[in-house]
């Protein structure tokens, strides 16, 4: 007597030789160890950093000043990075406030009011949760409001002002 062999068909393939049940078994088997493995590779680091080349947003440019942001994670939460460019040849003191959206505002200025720093010349940023240098330039969810934790969805800069620094 002969044995037949198994041929499943799917659009533009063909398996010979392999039975249905073998095939399903091993396509489960292979997409549950990549599914396991991508969120393995992940489930170390508290910490999510910005890709290295990662995209700044230009918000807004005054005096010679560029405002620059990018929201990103860290611990889970969505954080917002500043980063200022001065491009004149002193220092200068910059002020300004934060408007969010979040998940139950469409806008929502941060509780913390005016901020405020002075800049020397060239590139000023923050640009990972671990190592905070400039924490004027890390905004934190919990910064956005006193009465909930904001899932912060974007930003923008307000009252922008830039000065002389004293």
């Amino acid at each position: 007597m002969k044995t037949k062999k198994h041929l499943i068909r799917f659009p533009g393939f063909a398996l010979a030789g392999i039975g249905k049940v073998h095939f399903l078994m091993t396509t489960m088997l292979v997409s549950l160890f990549c599914l396991t493995q991508s969120t393995f590779a992940f489930s170390f680091s508290p910490f999510t950093y910005p890709h290295p080349n990662a995209d700044w947003v230009l918000d807004k440019t005054l005096s010679n000043v560029d405002f620059y942001y990018m929201i990103s994670e860290c611990d889970g939460k969505k954080v917002v990075f500043l980063k200022f460019n001065n491009r004149n040849d002193k220092k200068v003191k910059i002020s300004w406030k934060e408007v969010f959206s979040t998940q139950f505002e469409k806008t929502r200025e941060g509780f913390k009011g005016e901020k405020q720093l002075v800049l020397p010349k060239g590139e000023t940023l923050q640009d990972d949760c671990k190592n905070v240098n400039v924490k004027q330039c890390v905004v934190l969810p919990s910064e956005v409001s006193s009465t909930y934790l904001a899932e912060i969805i974007s930003f923008t800069f307000s009252q922008v002002r830039v000065s002389d620094a004293q």
